[in-house]
């Protein structure tokens, strides 16, 4: 198998993996756009790294290199993973794709392949703020997205917003630079979330605490959809 010379086809633009692989990617990993030739992602969760490995290899026939970099207690160690494939990023370029924490852009997909592409970014930059009511049900208060890339947050917000959901940006200022959160609070843009987004999420922590919440809402009403984790 050629570690440089991936398979692609234009098939795979409409293919559901490949945009939640695009998202994780623009949401925390590097592209070497220079020279074109290395793809990297980092994640303390081994079984993040090894979907996105499945990945690359099931739509592009490409094996990624995936190597473990200890860290000093209390630290976790963090998995590395590596694709090495000029082809495969000119590609990514030519389709007006962009990669850095500043320059990401958000792709205009259909519905069906842009929530994958959200999954993807959450999966690498997003969180659940969640709450305990006096029977310590847990629920969902805040389901958001972090970057320093506004512009990209704020094409999202736009995107939702086309599909009649509301989405806020907050602004908080550091030293050097600013950061921003993209943030679902109400009811409907986090039971679209759960129900459509959640699917799709990989994070074996986030995915867990989505399935939950959409096991919970569908309890006793629509017991034929219950679902596996991550189905």
């Amino acid at each position: 198998m050629n570690l440089n010379y991936p398979s692609i086809e234009d098939r795979l633009l409409k293919s559901q993996d490949f945009w939640w692989l695009i998202g994780y990617i623009q949401g925390d990993g590097y592209v070497d756009t220079v020279d074109r030739q290395e793809i990297r992602l980092t994640s303390v969760e081994h079984e993040l790294i090894l979907h996105a490995e499945k990945v690359f290899k099931t739509l592009f026939r490409l094996e990624a290199k995936v190597r473990v970099e200890p860290h000093e207690p209390p630290l976790n160690p963090q998995f590395r993973l590596d694709v090495y494939s000029i082809r495969l990023i000119s590609w990514l370029l030519g389709l007006g794709l962009k990669f850095g924490m500043r320059q990401w852009n958000v792709p205009r997909l259909p519905e069906n392949l842009f929530l994958p592409y959200l999954a993807g970014l959450f999966d690498a930059e997003g969180s659940l703020l969640m709450t305990s009511n006096k029977t310590r049900e847990r629920k969902i208060t805040h389901v958001m997205v972090y970057s320093t890339n506004r512009p990209g947050l704020e094409t999202i917000s736009r995107r939702l917003a086309d599909l009649g959901l509301r989405a806020s940006i907050l602004e908080r200022k550091r030293r050097l630079h600013s950061d921003y959160e993209l943030q679902m609070t109400g009811g409907e843009e986090k039971k679209w979330f759960v129900e459509k987004v959640g699917i799709f999420v990989h994070h074996p922590r986030k995915r867990r605490y989505l399935n939950n919440m959409y096991l919970s809402a569908r309890k006793g009403i629509f017991p034929q959809q219950i679902r596996k984790p991550g189905q």
